[in-house]
């Protein structure tokens, strides 16, 4: 099998980037998870306390007050259950879920290829890398945007942007010069003193 050291240096950092995108996928999943159990306790609580006292609560209260208990009740559980579809709760905590085991799967997969010798890799290092990178790719643009700082080891900038600064300083004021020096050098096309008075 053909491996070279540049193929496994790309997998080693996209297994690093699914390390890190499974670990915040599983924290987002247990967030809107409890999310959702806050959404959903009230809601369960508040109507079957307004299905109750409906009926229980006839030999105790007037039915007008009955009536709008109930009323209540039932206006607070329709603002609860309105307020999770709109943040879509229960579908952003699966595809949480499924996107944290999807990287981790990708991760833990290419990390025992790597461990392998290279003669006993099941495939070709050019189309195991392609095919891992179009799997991540699929995943990252299915997956949602996460909010926490996360290093992209695909997306790494320079170590030491104040050299790239410097170089491009230092071509600017060479190409400045040259310009300066290029423009002094040209000769006026009026007669020098010492040649009108040669004349005369």
């Amino acid at each position: 099998m053909s491996w070279s050291s540049d193929q496994e240096a790309i997998l080693e950092r996209l297994r690093v980037n699914c390390v890190n995108m499974s670990t915040q996928h599983k924290q987002s999943y247990f967030f809107y998870k409890k999310s959702v159990k806050y959404m959903r306790l009230p809601t369960i609580m508040l109507s079957s306390i307004g299905s109750v006292s409906s009926v229980g609560l006839t030999n105790y209260l007037h039915q007008n007050h009955i009536s709008a208990l109930t009323c209540a009740l039932a206006l607070i559980v329709s603002i609860l259950n309105s307020i999770e579809l709109f943040l879509r709760l229960s579908e952003t905590c699966e595809m949480e879920n499924e996107c944290s085991k999807a990287y981790y799967a990708i991760g833990v997969h290419i990390q025992k290829t790597l461990m392998l010798q290279r003669s006993h890799r099941p495939m070709e290092g050019s189309i195991y890398l392609e095919k891992k990178y179009s799997e991540y790719m699929v995943l990252v643009e299915k997956s949602n945007m996460l909010s926490g700082s996360i290093k992209d080891r695909m997306m790494e900038l320079p170590k030491s942007p104040s050299k790239l600064k410097n170089l491009i300083k230092k071509k600017n004021s060479n190409s400045s010069s040259s310009s300066s020096s290029s423009g002094n050098s040209v000769e006026s096309p009026l007669p020098k003193e010492e040649d009108m008075e040669t004349q005369l």
